[in-house]
């Protein structure tokens, strides 16, 4: 159900960013993040992130081997964080994006867009990270789990400039790390449960051949009719 991070980080991608942008922009789909995978450069330094808030707001799973958690978070990225992305990202675009018209180096205006929606998403998936590892939390796994914004990517990139610093809100569910051991310990010990019942009834079975040799013919003894029993 749950693997080691949502986003906490978000796997890296092996699909160089330029590319993922051109293909996005051909497109014209809205990006999507998903808790787990960690930005392809590594989280920034600690002390240009922030945490403004970070809430338990309901239980969606508890059991003794599995607690998961709907968490609220406000968070804060730094001027400095997105303006290294910025300059990132624009380097390698220009490196790999070949639009007809326009000069190789050279980035459409139709393209400016899905650009600065593209940095807005490293930004945020590096800073769910980094506020989930730090919360000593883990992501989950699938749809059900993905992160929800208060505010809409499309709405939120309006207002964003990467170089100011930029704070968002969202909701998204988390696993304590503790249950993630549980869980194994758990599933270990019902293995051996099964495994020395198995060898219960082998004994049993062992035992009922040997009366059966030993028995009369044309009746049954108490240890046959028990193993038939347990078979």
């Amino acid at each position: 159900m749950c693997a080691a991070f949502i986003t906490p980080g978000l796997p890296a991608t092996s699909t160089a960013p330029a590319a993922r942008l051109s293909a996005a922009a051909s497109r014209r789909r809205p990006s999507v993040i998903s808790v787990g995978r960690g930005s392809r450069r590594g989280a920034p330094p600690s002390p240009v992130m922030e945490t403004v808030s970070f809430e338990k707001i309901d239980d969606v799973l508890d059991t003794p081997t599995t607690k998961i958690g709907k968490y609220a978070l406000t968070l804060s990225i730094a001027g400095s964080t997105s303006s290294l992305v910025r300059k990132e990202t624009l380097a390698s675009a220009k490196k790999t994006i070949k639009a007809p018209g326009f000069r190789p180096g050279v980035i459409p205006p139709f393209m400016r867009a899905s650009i600065q929606e593209f940095i807005l998403t490293e930004c945020l998936q590096t800073e769910i990270a980094r506020a989930v590892d730090e919360a000593g939390l883990l992501p989950c796994e699938g749809d059900a789990s993905a992160p929800e914004f208060v505010v809409p990517i499309k709405q939120m990139n309006k207002a964003f400039e990467p170089g100011k610093p930029f704070e968002f809100s969202v909701e998204v569910a988390l696993m304590a790390k503790e249950a993630e051991g549980g869980g194994a310990a758990a599933a270990e010990g019902a293995s051996e449960g099964a495994a020395a019942d198995a060898a219960v009834d082998v004994d049993a079975v062992a035992d009922a051949g040997a009366a059966a040799e030993a028995a009369p013919a044309g009746g049954a003894t108490p240890a046959v009719a028990a193993a038939e029993e347990a078979t």
